[in-house]
């Protein structure tokens, strides 16, 4: 007996719903005459490859009867082209009213092309205006060059009026200056979230923007010129996007007024680098910074320029909640000379995140001098960062001996309460620092101790029961293993 078509339309369309795929879903109402319309009742639309059809796809969309609050397309195949996805992006438009999300995931490569597919494979992509969606994420693939919606002569169209997040992924920019007045807040009045990743030719960014609360540039490859005008943003990141500009380095301009800034990564150019600097008294909340890259061994013509960069950058900040290090070991140091001792401050933090890539090389000398100048942490997180390629050990004479007088020497970390060891066990340069580490923390309460992938069971119980010898009753120590789940074992055990 059929029990389920007598059930209301909005019930079998919730459990068609719970298919993932789309097109089964569409397949799953051809068992039985009443269900073949309920696939227009589907709120979330996911199809895991472009339409061939394209005029078939616009009219299914066309003759959807409830707004969409998900639609997603990806895949690769002459679906993708340019001349296809302008047939049904405006109806895609005209239907979503949550997520909208795009995705080329292999473009094809030009060379390989006859001359007419070739034409196509570049043609321009007029993005439609989602008046009503709330997300939209776009990779294209490089494939064509995307064009934003104009504004209406009146300046009243072309407004995406609920979009909170945009993502842009791979996507080349047909005319370049639109995009910052596309997003900016007579066109985004809602935009939260700005994302931009490996997008070509975009020489020039000018965002002005009252609602907008984190933007992050990736490789925005031919940067020059980026102006944000935007009193709420929170968090900004910018990656590698300045450095592959060709233009004279006096030509970068930045200029970002963002006076609510908690968070700020800026990993790119030197000059770029030093124009952010010069503003970073025009964010009075700036609290957390992304991953600063020091070079604990280098040479005075590559490495202590770098070093010497970031280290002013610090000099001008005075309290941090969250500051990361990233300590990086090149493995071959006979000839180099110890950088750290030009690290003479650092600001007041209450986190420290230390990451070691230190080649198998000993870094008590580098952590323990970091310390010295950082006194004031109540979390340390130390990340002894490896591969399984990189050696355990360094040869017998290695530069890194040198500085072995940290060992005796004092140190109280008289505000450090908790501790956490990522990546632990694989070297006996972790087993000697942390007992050290132990004793400076004078009023340590708790310690996570997450071991490395690469240390056994046994070894790993083994280094459970040391950790008694020198911890102390007060101490809560939790152990892992690599895969974060928690040993059951006790050091009192």
């Amino acid at each position: 007996m059929d029990r389920l078509s007598p059930l209301p339309d909005d019930i079998l369309a919730k459990i068609l719903s719970s298919i993932d795929n789309s097109p089964d879903a569409v397949r799953t109402c051809l068992l039985s005459r009443s269900w073949r319309p309920l696939w227009k009742l589907l709120p979330e639309l996911r199809f895991p490859f472009f339409p061939e059809q394209a005029s078939m796809f616009r009219d299914a969309l066309d003759r959807h009867q409830v707004p969409l609050r998900h639609l997603q397309v990806e895949g690769h195949g002459q679906g993708a082209l340019p001349k296809s996805l302008a047939i049904w992006l405006p109806a895609a438009a005209r239907r979503v009213s949550g997520c909208f999300a795009l995705r080329n995931n292999a473009a094809p490569i030009l060379e390989d092309l006859d001359d007419e597919r070739a034409e196509d494979q570049t043609a321009t992509i007029e993005l439609p205006c989602f008046e009503q969606a709330t997300s939209i994420l776009i990779c294209l693939g490089l494939l064509g060059s995307l064009a934003m919606p104009p504004a209406d002569a009146d300046g009243a169209g072309g407004v995406f009026s609920r979009l909170t997040d945009l993502c842009l992924e791979r996507v080349w920019f047909h005319h370049p200056s639109e995009l910052g007045d596309a997003v900016s807040s007579a066109r985004c009045p809602c935009l939260q979230t700005l994302k931009l990743r490996n997008t070509p030719g975009l020489e020039v960014l000018a965002i002005d923007s009252t609602s907008l609360l984190k933007m992050n540039l990736e490789e925005v490859i031919d940067l020059r010129e980026l102006t944000v005008e935007a009193p709420e943003l929170k968090e900004i990141t910018v990656v590698d996007c300045f450095v592959f500009s060709l233009m004279p380095s006096e030509s970068i301009v930045v200029t970002v007024t963002a006076p609510e800034l908690v968070f700020l990564d800026w990993k790119d150019s030197m000059e770029s680098q030093r124009r952010i600097l010069a503003q970073l008294s025009q964010f009075p909340r700036l609290c957390s910074l992304g991953s600063l890259l020091i070079f604990v061994y280098g040479t005075d013509d590559a490495f202590v320029p770098y070093n010497t960069y970031f280290l002013e950058f610090l000099q001008h900040i005075q309290f941090l909640e969250n500051l990361t290090l990233t300590l990086v070991y090149v493995q071959d140091i006979e000839n180099y000379q110890y950088l750290m001792e030009d690290m003479r401050m650092l600001p007041k933090v209450t986190t420290l995140h230390l990451i070691v890539a230190s080649s198998g090389h000993c870094y008590g000398a580098c952590l323990f001098h970091i310390l010295r100048v950082c006194t004031g942490i109540r979390k340390l997180v130390l990340d002894l960062h490896a591969t399984p390629e990189e050696p355990l050990t360094c040869p017998p004479g290695c530069n890194c001996e040198n500085q072995s007088n940290w060992q005796s020497e004092k140190l109280l970390l008289v505000g450090l309460e908790e501790i956490e060891i990522q990546r632990f066990g694989r070297t006996t340069h972790d087993i000697d620092f942390v007992e050290r580490l132990f004793g400076w923390a004078t009023p340590l309460k708790k310690a996570t101790i997450i071991f490395d992938i690469l240390v056994r069971e046994g070894v790993a119980k083994e280094l459970c029961r040391m950790f008694g010898l020198f911890s102390r009753p007060e101490i809560h120590i939790e152990f892992r293993y690599h895969n974060n789940k928690k040993m059951l074992y006790a050091p009192e055990d």
